[in-house]
């Protein structure tokens, strides 16, 4: 088996031992070995800016690298981004799905961020076993002009403008790599069509994995911007492996998807060997079950894609007493980025700052019209591949109550009173006779994906807001126990759970993955519309596999000197950064 499959089986284990801020004991030799076996791994971000303003998205492209071989790392399947100010506010976060190696999202200056130093820090949940010296951290300055305090823009700091090295000659501009950033003129007008190749020379060498940034110079001061080939310089002095050793605590890696969790407690303290269920409520809901562990923490792993925006746990076999939740997620761990890097202002840059925000107020003004837009993730039966039965209400006579909704229309489902007084669900099996009732094992049932195992909520539940009932017939197994079949109704509101509440669980915030996007790309279109862009191109994840890739864009009515810059890995691990400018000249 592989070392990947190993891991996989190895912390599916651990979760039964969990603890705060998602990590576990190494309890004996063979679970350390494995560990040790798990490379180590760092993130490099490329940036599309080091200078922002109110209105402007920072784009970023992510690189997962594996510190052993310097290849891309498959050992997370998450990330976990901050923009933390200097006095170590938090001001954005960004939670990003990884694939392969490779991570891309962006976040937005809203007018609330105060002028100033900012540390973008990008990081996994097996990063932080390394300490942060692992933590990938580079600088930022927000530009703020709607706020009157400028004072962390006034004091000592750079105040020299970005100066971009002078153009490569064209014998030289081919990299060490064989790869070369080609551009069909150097001048071009306002609103006209740039040909950009990126051509390889060296066949497999120079195949790889890249992002590119077409963005135009700030006539102001900026921090450096980290290149993939600087970050390199750093390796030598991170963690290959895991320091830890048997009996320490360490932060699980998120190879099977992102870690959802927290601790249960009750009045006499944790709550352990306690089997919660866990939803992600929605029209594409999940369920998943977790058991505490001897401290009352539990995680489960979300494995695919959800655009919910909270998920709620809940005790399965409650006792009498009331219960305390809390959660965990990595993208609250508060990161210590080090120091901050500044620039400074003055009076002389003051028409570049005003026409610069002009020119944002008009593009988010004109942003209906040009937008990005997000890849459509595909919806995932979460008891794929069994088909179920589908029940669309409208199409019968409607009844006022569930339970005669279930006798009058809904095939091999029934409500039965219990010896306890009770109600409960009960699905036929596939092979068992249609007049029989020997099922020993009750449904699953949810609404709108909330998991009820209380089957007696829903007697009051009125029928004529039910949209669709879906069954499922198959045993499953979910936690301590079978169950046979799954009930899913489907509300018309689609909002059971914004008014569910029960002292046996608790509804949390969640803040789903950035979501895949299509960047805008100025067509031909538009000619009485405003074009004050800034970023001309933007492509996070490129894939070299052959000789030549052709791009294809637009200048915008903003002239001056733009950097066309590649960063990237070819797909033995090496460095990659090439730079090379345009110049668009302002029509007479």
């Amino acid at each position: 088996m592989k070392l990947r499959g190993y891991i996989g089986i190895l912390i599916f284990a651990l979760l039964g031992g969990a603890g705060a801020r998602a990590q576990v004991t190494i309890r004996n030799q063979s679970e350390y070995d494995v560990l040790r076996a798990t490379p180590m791994e760092t993130l490099y971000a490329h940036t599309t800016a080091s200078l922002v303003f109110p209105g402007e998205y920072l784009y970023f492209s992510l690189y997962a690298i594996n510190l052993q071989t310097y290849r891309l790392s498959s050992v997370s399947s998450m990330a976990y981004l901050q923009l933390v100010g200097e006095d170590g506010t938090i001001y954005a976060r960004s939670k990003v799905r990884m694939r392969g190696g490779r991570g891309q999202g962006d976040l937005f200056i809203g007018t609330d961020f105060p002028s100033g130093a900012y540390k973008l820090v990008a990081y996994t949940n097996w990063m932080r076993n390394a300490g942060p010296g692992q933590v990938y951290a580079a600088d930022i300055t927000v530009l703020n002009p709607y706020q009157r305090n400028q004072e962390a823009l006034l004091g000592e700091g750079t105040s020299d403008p970005f100066s971009p090295d002078p153009a490569p000659e064209p014998d030289i501009q081919v990299g060490e790599d064989g790869l070369m950033l080609e551009t069909d003129s150097t001048r071009y007008a306002q609103r006209s069509w740039v040909t950009l190749n990126l051509r390889n020379f060296r066949g497999a060498r120079g195949h790889g994995h890249y992002s590119l940034s077409v963005t135009r110079m700030p006539d102001l001061p900026v921090p450096p911007q980290s290149s993939a080939e600087d970050y390199a310089g750093n390796y030598t002095a991170m963690l290959r492996e895991l320091p830890q050793g048997i009996g320490d605590r360490v932060a699980i890696p998120e190879q099977r998807g992102e870690l959802i969790g927290g601790q249960l407690l009750d009045s006499a303290g944790p709550v352990p060997n306690a089997w919660l269920g866990i939803s992600f409520p929605g029209e594409s809901f999940q369920l998943k079950a977790a058991l505490t562990d001897s401290t009352g923490w539990y995680f489960t792993y979300l494995n695919t894609p959800y655009n919910g925006r909270r998920w709620i746990a809940r005790v399965l076999e409650p006792g009498s007493d009331a219960y305390k939740f809390s959660s965990f997620s990595p993208l609250e761990d508060p990161q210590s980025p080090g120091d901050y890097f500044h620039i400074r202002i003055d009076t002389s840059m003051r028409e570049a700052i005003l026409k610069r925000s002009i020119h944002n107020q008009v593009e988010n003004s004109y942003y209906e019209i040009k937008p990005d837009t997000v890849v459509a993730q595909p919806a995932e039966d979460p008891f794929f591949p069994e088909i179920p039965d589908i029940y669309q209400l409208d199409e019968f006579t409607r009844f006022a109550t569930l339970q005669e909704t279930l006798l009058e229309i809904v095939r091999h489902v029934w409500i039965r009173r219990e010896s306890d007084g009770g109600y409960t669900f009960w699905v036929r099996a596939p092979d068992d006779p249609d007049d029989t009732e020997y099922t020993t094992d009750p449904p699953l049932v949810t609404v709108d994906g909330l998991l009820v195992p209380d089957h007696n909520n829903l007697l009051g539940l009125d029928a004529r807001q039910i949209r669709t009932i879906k069954v499922y017939r198959e045993k499953r197994n979910f936690g301590p126990r079978d169950y046979q079949g799954v009930v899913v109704i489907e509300t018309i509101g689609g909002d059971y759970p914004d008014t569910w509440s029960s002292p046996s669980g608790r509804i949390f915030r969640y803040e789903p993955p950035e979501a895949p996007k299509a960047y805008f790309r100025q067509g031909e279109g538009m000619p009485n519309i405003p074009d004050f862009r800034y970023q001309l191109l933007w492509e996070p994840r490129i894939e070299m596999d052959g000789s030549l890739r052709e791009f294809r864009f637009r200048t915008s009515d903003v002239p001056g000197t733009y950097r066309i810059r590649l960063e990237g890995y070819t797909s033995y691990g090496k460095p990659v950064t090439l730079n090379t400018y345009i110049e668009v000249i302002e029509a007479d």
